[in-house]
């Protein structure tokens, strides 16, 4: 494969071998220079002095006598501009920063189109005012004209901003180009060469093409394209759209020469539909290694990232056959993990600004810095005896919420004082300054030999420490910008927008670069990484206060013309490729998301009509594709390995061993989730509870009855002692509340809300029983508490793959109280649903049907009552108190005398019972069966509240 570098190389050493010191090249970025360089050295077979090399954006700078500012002192000066016309009008900085580059953009589209600008100012005017006009009314409103009014003012604010500029020697990029073009004619830097070759253009502004063409027509210039017949001569194809712009000038019209490479090149390539980011990067490890085993060179190959947040999966899936890698592309500072913890320290001072009122930071905005992996390097350098992990733990169990200084010293102990600086209140810009440089000296105070920190931190923190001095700079130089709002939006601007290079050897090993610092540059195999719609193209963004038609008027560029941009550096990419491997995301996890770019269709569908020697085909990866969304179907095989975890839990005796009602009913319900919570150990994520979950109001509730029931176990309770209790439930409460949440968090909102609830379902209870002893006083009875949250537990022998195990039941009784003959054993729900069944019809139907569960779950605990001796069949009554419909009966069992007739209460009988045994062996043996292995259940509504639907796609 021959170049388009190389054959620059040759058209410069065939035509102008002996004028090099006199020869200017000019390539739209620097980044092909050094390839230019290799291949003049390799070419010329002699000592020749070599040509100078430069970017179009050294030219115009040459040209213009200007030179280009940051983009936050542009933005300082435009807002001092804005205030000079405005006066008090003026809106402060913070204000400004949301739509002051806005303005800054607009400027620099007028000056590279070389637009007048009075006429468009006043244009915009004229537009706004008939926008605004109304027939009902005369005149316009002081506020609308104060709008259209700005709308002209911008005129007045440019022409002050760009003298401004210009006297001070600087410039942002489109004034350059306006100064080149008035400036180039007498510019000392053309006359220095005896000729300027441009290369490796696509889309002109009118600057550009002004100058070029007045250099190519007085015989200064010679100008080199690189285009392919294929989108050049297709008057519909995007690709060409401003080859065929540039090409009607006559004196552009030259060197053209467009090759047949989508003709002559036979294309292998492969789309791959990947879900996430790390599917791509490991796409990339495969199609390395299968490169490199068929002899391909590393040299060979480019990885080229439309979406260039990979760029760190990628690195990390990288395989060992890749001993050198060069990486053309700086990596953006706003995903460092130094960039993230300071952001996240802004936004945590700004949240408790927005509430004047409360001086807490909340627990999301906490933990966002808490889980920063330089912020626990900072932890650890303090040396604390309170470990971060045993603070989350606390955060966790206690469901602390809102955090303010008495909370953070109760949960840091000591080494609050030393992290202290960067949870307290922030007044202005000037202290969030302060905190940050103590975390860069920090940082920089560690050693080098020190692996506390890695290498790519390390120059993470170089670079933002270079760019935040910079914004040091600005903000003790301007006193305007001293708000945390003003901190934030120049803290997006200077460091958001940074970048960190990377040092390489470009001409060796595997090149990694983004889509922009391809242009020039050519690679026979290619893997082009998240190529989704948004992406690439970015898609239709209005960026600009000036509306599209008059854009088109004055020959300003539409968003439709950034694409087609992005439409030539694609398709130039691929035309002298002979393997491409293109990946998008799948994953719709994100709104809008999954969505692949437009090119790959248009790519699927046209290039094989018009030569059919390509191949092209396409794989989704880790899924199936359905019309409306991806699924995934997930089955685990049943083997030696996959069911060790749960054999060894449920023959385990002790205290978190064995099969409870719950996992069983798991089980039931889907034998995935089962697989995941028992047989895998994948754990239900801890999260903070902002209000209390039904799970902890349950574990509170019972844990305040036992509490109020304890003094009367293994005893009569009469009914004195029982209003007596009353006086005690407000306490119990509390201190239940008190092991999940904090004081604070329980007494305010929801949590305060279902305390009292709480304190009602406990008040209901007591009332209930002290009018049942009453009842039973009248029968001669009495009723005696057994025991309160009773674990029980009963073995049963198993033959599994012909060896006999013993498996144990567990389950654990919330009440066992006795009556006469009688044992109750109750369970503590908050409710009961209507779909709940308790009508008895057989003992496998409660196996079957998920409408059973809660009669499953009582049946089990009266067979564990039997099996332990406490009662015999016929005097075990178990039964459930649901409190949020609470009965004057507890819910029992009764016997299904069909359509829908209700019989009397089942009484249990030793029939009964061998019965459910035997089907609860068939359960289990069921659950060791290899012919049916754990897969996801086909009833959704199980998937609603479950903790692994992301892991099933569902």
């Amino acid at each position: 494969m021959v170049t388009f570098l190389q054959e620059l190389a040759q058209t410069i050493i065939s035509t102008h071998i002996n004028e090099t010191e006199k020869l200017c090249i000019v390539l739209p970025n620097k980044r092909g220079a050094v390839f230019l360089k290799a291949h003049l050295a390799k070419l010329a077979q002699k000592t020749i002095w070599m040509p100078k090399i430069i970017s179009a954006e050294e030219l115009v700078s040459e040209l213009s006598g200007l030179q280009q500012a940051d983009s936050i002192d542009l933005i300082c000066e435009l807002y001092q501009s804005y205030q000079i016309v405005l006066g008090d009008k003026a809106e402060p900085f913070d204000a400004f920063a949301k739509w002051g580059n806005l303005m800054l953009q607009d400027f620099n589209e007028i000056d590279r189109y070389l637009v007048d600008y009075k006429s468009l100012y006043q244009n915009l005017k004229e537009i706004k005012e008939i926008e605004n006009w109304s027939l009902s009314a005369d005149v316009l409103t002081d506020t609308q004209q104060e709008y259209c009014e700005f709308m002209n003012q911008m005129g007045q604010i440019y022409e002050i901003y760009t003298q401004h500029l210009i006297h001070k020697k600087t410039a942002y990029q489109g004034l350059m180009y306006r100064k080149a073009v008035e400036m180039y004619k007498e510019s000392a830097f053309i006359n220095n060469f005896s000729k300027i070759i441009i290369a490796g253009f696509n889309a002109l502004n009118k600057a550009e093409t002004l100058i070029f063409s007045d250099l190519a027509k007085s015989g200064k210039a010679q100008l080199i394209w690189d285009a392919d017949s294929y989108y050049l001569n297709s008057q519909d194809h995007e690709a060409g759209l401003f080859l065929r712009k540039n090409f009607s000038n006559p004196w552009l019209h030259q060197n053209i020469n467009a090759a047949n490479h989508f003709k002559t090149i036979p294309k292998h390539i492969e789309v791959f539909g990947v879900p996430k980011q790390v599917g791509q990067a490991m796409l990339v490890h495969d199609k390395i290694n299968e490169w490199v085993s068929k002899g391909k060179a590393l040299n060979t190959i480019a990885i080229v990232l439309a979406d260039e947040s990979l760029l760190f999966p990628v690195l990390n899936q990288l395989p060992a056959a890749v001993n050198h890698v060069n990486i053309t592309m700086e990596y953006p500072l706003k995903y460092s993990p130094i960039f993230d913890l300071a952001e996240s320290l802004i936004n945590l001072q700004l949240s408790i600004q927005k509430n004047s009122s409360s001086k807490s930071f909340y627990f999301n905005d906490v933990f966002h810095v808490f889980q920063n992996s330089v912020f626990k390097v900072l932890y650890q350098l303090n040396e604390s005896q309170t470990k971060l992990q045993d603070v989350i733990s606390i955060i966790h169990k206690k469901n602390y919420v809102w955090f303010n200084e008495s909370v953070f010293r109760e949960l840091f102990v000591d080494s609050y004082s030393k992290i202290e600086f960067l949870f307290k209140p922030w007044q202005n810009s000037k202290d969030g300054i302060e905190a940050i440089k103590k975390i860069i000296l920090a940082l920089q105070n560690i050693s080098d030999d020190s692996d506390i920190i890695t290498s790519s931190d390390k120059e993470f923190l170089f670079v933002f420490a270079k760019h935040f001095n910079r914004l040091e700079d600005l903000i003790k130089t301007h006193s305007y910008l001293n708000s945390l709002q003003t901190l934030k939006s120049l803290f997006k601007q200077i460091l958001g927008s940074s970048s960190v290079p990377f040092i390489g050897e470009p001409l060796q090993g595997l090149q990694i670069m983004g889509v922009l610092e391809t242009r020039t540059l050519d690679f026979e195999n290619i893997i082009l990484l998240g190529v989704n719609e948004g992406v690439l193209p970015s898609g239709k963004t209005v960026n600009s206060f000036i509306p599209n038609d008059l854009k088109r008027f004055h020959g300003m560029p539409l968003y439709g013309d950034k694409d087609a941009i992005y439409s030539y550096h694609f398709y130039r990419l691929l035309q002298r490729a002979h393997q491409v491997v293109i990946t998008y995301n799948i994953d719709q996890s994100t709104f809008g998301a999954g969505e692949k770019s437009r090119f790959i269709t248009q790519l699927q569908f046209e290039l094989k009509g018009y030569e059919n020697k390509h191949q092209i085909s396409e794989f989704i990866l880790g899924g199936t594709i359905s019309d409306e969304k991806h699924t995934s179907h997930i089955s685990i095989s049943k083997t030696d390995a996959s069911l060790l975890g749960i054999l060894n839990k449920i023959t385990d005796s002790e205290q978190y061993g064995g099969l409870s009602p719950s996992a069983l009913i798991t089980y039931n319900h889907c034998s995935l989730k089962y697989f995941f919570r028992y047989g895998a150990g994948i754990k239900e994520p801890d999260n903070v509870e902002e209000s209390i979950e039904a799970n902890t109001q349950g574990t509170i509730l019972h844990e305040t009855l036992e509490a109020i029931y304890k003094p009367f176990e293994g005893k009569i309770v009469n009914e004195s002692d029982l209003k007596e209790q009353m006086k005690f439930i407000q306490s119990h409460l509390n201190n239940s509340f008190n092991h999940y949440f904090s004081q604070r968090e329980s007494e305010f909102g929801k949590n305060f809300l279902q305390k009292k609830v709480l304190y009602e379902y406990t008040k209901k209870l007591i009332n209930h029983d002290i009018v049942f002893i009453q009842k039973l006083q009248q029968e001669n009875q009495f009723l005696s508490i057994h025991a309160l949250e009773h674990k029980l537990s009963a073995p049963i022998q198993i033959s599994i793959n012909g060896d006999l195990k013993t498996i144990y039941i567990i389950g654990s009784a919330d009440r066992i109280d006795k009556i006469g003959s009688k044992i109750r054993i109750i369970d503590y729900k908050s409710s009961i649903s209507s779909k709940d069944s308790f009508a008895f019809k057989s003992v496998n139907e409660l196996f079957l049907n998920s409408k059973y569960d809660k009669q499953l779950q009582l049946f089990m605990y009266a067979w564990l009552l039997f099996k332990n001796n406490i009662a015999t069949p016929e005097n075990i009554e178990p039964s459930i108190i649901p409190f949020r419909m609470f009965k004057d009966e507890p819910q029992k069992i009764y016997v299904d005398k069909g359509n829908g007739r209700k019989g009397e209460q089942l009484i249990f009988t030793k029939q009964v019972m061998d019965e459910f045994e035997n089907c609860l062996k068939e359960k289990i043996i069921d659950l060791f069966n290899r012919d049916f292995p754990f897969q996801q259940t086909t009833e959704i509504k199980h998937c609603e509240y479950c903790a692994y639907k992301l892991i099933c796609n569902r």
